[in-house]
């Protein structure tokens, strides 16, 4: 009989804003505990193949930015540069791919309300 490995990433329950880091590498990120919006900043450091994974856990805004000069691709779309994606949605999933320096692709799943954020 073959043996079965599933990858289990890191989890992260973000309460406040949040500078994540290239040690989170992987990691789910959710909003489990948060009472209001919480924006969690990507990695400065990030390179291409860098990824995350966002899940809203509670119904209040979980944001992600990449800086001022920052840029998101969202269903095909590049974002203005310093904006954000973001949703309230509960159950809201997305996987977070770096494509560049500051530029993150979204790959949206599950009810899909990721939007821009301004």
């Amino acid at each position: 009989m073959e043996a079965e490995y599933v990858r289990r990433r890191k989890q992260l329950s973000v309460t406040a804003n949040t500078q994540l880091n290239r040690t989170q590498l992987g990691t789910t990120i959710d909003n489990t505990g948060a009472t209001g919006t919480v924006t969690v900043q990507m990695p400065t450091d990030a390179v291409p193949g860098d990824t995350f994974r966002a899940i809203v856990s509670v119904a209040q805004t979980l944001a992600f930015k990449a800086g001022a000069a920052g840029v998101f691709t969202l269903a095909g779309v590049a974002l203005t540069a310093g904006h954000g994606v973001s949703s309230a949605t509960l159950g809201d999933v997305m996987d977070l791919e770096c494509i560049g320096a500051n530029a993150w692709r979204v790959h949206p799943g599950g009810l899909n309300h990721w939007a821009d954020q301004a």
